[in-house]
């Protein structure tokens, strides 16, 4: 298996921790932050705001809710006419699943839970599913935001949401847009496995979130997990049918037996698909090893898991080996080594500052000053760039708000 183009990945966090992430206080301040929410809130152009008469919020005892709070139409439903508490509450949930910190968020999901107290997630999800299936994940995305913050721990609420945000990376453009949706897909994959462990589709996504990732033992642990749970689910699923067989008519429980086959059709192809993916995993999984061995300072051992990759043409590109194993002949008291792995680290990855800045004390050290100079000169001139392209980043993300 190819390594990850993505090493940067696994280069900055250096040293992985293996198990699962949790959701911690610093995840929830990331979703405080509401990043995703800034690509979505410009749907909100759509929305007028008007207030409710207020005998119309007497009428339906909302006044300490609503009294003076502006609520979102569409134009064509302003002049339509007729206002249902249906139309009122799913604008509401498609304001808040644009932006998480509207003004009137709080009042927004008072009156839904006043008005629709009981799985008003449900209609959420289902126009989410629409918009999903019209190629229009940033509107998927609105309504499964919206779905989540009804019921934060809805199973299907993580699991669309999850993929919508990977729907929108996978066809949006701009490094930062991709970037941030990922992110949100990650994490929203992660949070899937931890509050629902035995649901198998989450660990199937999960598990190539993280290869892609670069993040290999994360990879393993989480396909390995996919392949418990999914036999559990192929388990459950053949004993359901023998009790569905016993307790239903005959034409009910011929239509259940059917889609639970296929559904067992689909589990077994994905474990087939997920057990090949393991098989190769193993080297990767070992060079991740190997480098975490010199992130720890075991620096012979990391040396004897990588060398042999470096011959090996599958992974002997791959810029992120070359750059720990110079860092562990460095260690080890070996320059010239030492810099021929920063050199070859270069190669693959041209403006690797940290490889340059390696190298230059090498040099400095040995008292070459030219060579030590040109790559001073070299992490210079990539981190001016590395700045003017941020500045044009900022600059047209400016423009687009």
């Amino acid at each position: 298996m190819p390594l990850s183009e993505n090493a940067d990945v696994l280069y900055n966090q250096r040293l992985q921790d293996s198990s699962r992430s949790q959701i911690t206080d610093s995840e929830d301040m990331e979703q405080k932050i509401d990043k995703v929410g800034e690509y979505l809130v410009h749907h909100l152009d759509k929305m007028l705001f008007d207030e409710l008469s207020d005998e119309y919020l007497k009428k339906a005892d909302v006044e300490d809710i609503l009294k003076g709070v502006p609520i979102p139409f569409k134009a064509e439903q302003i002049t339509g006419g007729a206002t249902s508490t249906l139309m009122i509450a799913s604008n509401m949930a498609y304001v808040i699943g644009c932006d998480r910190s509207f003004r009137y968020h709080d009042n927004y999901l008072a009156y839904i839970d006043k008005t629709f107290p009981h799985d008003f997630e449900k209609p959420l999800l289902n126009e989410g599913v629409k918009a999903a299936q019209d190629s229009d994940p940033e509107n998927a995305c609105i309504w499964f935001r919206a779905a989540l913050q009804i019921a934060p721990d809805s199973q299907d609420a993580l699991f669309l949401y999850a993929r919508a945000c990977k729907d929108a990376y996978e066809n949006g453009d701009g490094e930062d847009y991709i970037g941030t949706f990922k992110a949100e897909s990650l994490r929203m994959f992660e949070q899937l496995t931890i509050k629902h462990p035995d649901f198998d589709k989450g660990y199937y996504f999960l598990g190539y979130a993280y290869l892609n990732l670069g993040l290999y033992t994360k990879a393993k642990l989480t396909f390995e997990e996919f392949m418990r749970t999914s036999m559990n689910a192929v388990h459950a699923a053949g004993e359901g049918s023998t009790d569905d067989a016993r307790s239903r008519d005959a034409g009910s429980a011929a239509e259940k037996s059917v889609e639970e086959d296929a559904e067992i059709r689909e589990t077994a192809e994905l474990r087939a698909e997920v057990a090949e993916v393991l098989t190769n995993l193993e080297d990767p999984c070992r060079i991740e090893e190997g480098i975490n061995d010199i992130c720890a300072g075991r620096y012979d051992r990391g040396v004897i898991e990588l060398e042999p990759y470096t011959r090996d043409n599958r992974f002997s590109t791959y810029w992120p080996m070359w750059y720990y194993l110079g860092i562990a002949y460095r260690a080890g008291g070996n320059p010239k080594e030492a810099e021929r792995h920063f050199v070859t680290c270069l190669r693959y990855s041209p403006s690797n500052t940290d490889a340059m800045n390696e190298l230059a004390e090498l040099y400095e050290e040995s008292g070459d000053d030219v060579k030590a100079r040109k790559y001073r000169d070299k992490i210079e001139l990539v981190e001016q760039n590395r700045r003017l392209d941020q500045i044009e980043k900022e600059s047209e993300k400016d423009g687009l708000q």
